[in-house]
């Protein structure tokens, strides 16, 4: 072998060794425990609201997917929005660099006995009360999602709901939801009593 072709096959060597590497060592940065806490924290100071995640895997360099996402009230006293799978999706339309979640069978609770009456708000503007624009954030999906309020004798799901929250512009979210309201056996009531 001529001292050329040496050359060329060590070069190649080295960059696809290199690559191999930098993908290995990006996949198990994403799968480490230290990076799941931090990552916990980072998403707990934002929300103003604790968070869990039971792992992190990533995708491609431009995506990475949460697993077993759990959002508590304060104080851990009810779980407020759990997820199986949520996915961060990074790409670039325009020239931009442009945002997209994807939230796959998960529940939103949107009240239960356990909440103080500051939860409320407190939820509202954890949700609500952030600049998407600055997150370059433009469109959530979801998929398998059930929301859901229980509160003494009223019970209401919203089960399987499915759609989409466009933020990119003046156009409407669409979503597809099916609803199901029902009482607790044996209970009694009117919803106007019920104490919101």
């Amino acid at each position: 072998m001529t001292m050329q072709r040496r050359i060329v096959l060590l070069f190649a060597v080295v960059v696809a060794g290199g690559s191999l590497a930098l993908t290995t060592g990006y996949a198990l940065h994403m799968r480490s425990d230290g990076h799941r806490r931090e990552t916990e924290l980072e998403l707990s100071n934002f929300f103003q609201l604790p968070c869990e995640l039971s792992r992190i895997r990533g995708m491609t360099f431009s995506s990475r997917a949460f697993e077993d996402v759990v959002i508590h009230l304060p104080d851990r006293r009810d779980r407020l929005f759990t997820c199986k799978k949520a996915i961060w999706h990074e790409e670039k339309s325009g020239g931009e660099l442009i945002n997209r979640l994807e939230l796959r069978d998960g529940i939103l609770m949107l009240g239960s006995d356990r909440w103080h009456r500051e939860d409320y708000r407190k939820v509202f503007e954890s949700g609500l009360g952030h600049d998407f624009a600055e997150l370059n954030l433009k469109r959530v999906d979801l998929t398998g999602f059930e929301f859901g309020f229980r509160r003494g004798d009223l019970v209401l799901n919203c089960k399987d709901a499915s759609g989409v929250v466009d933020m990119d512009g003046d156009d409407e979210g669409v979503a597809r939801l099916r609803v199901s309201i029902k009482r607790l056996p044996g209970r009694r009531g009117r919803f106007d009593q019920c104490p919101i």
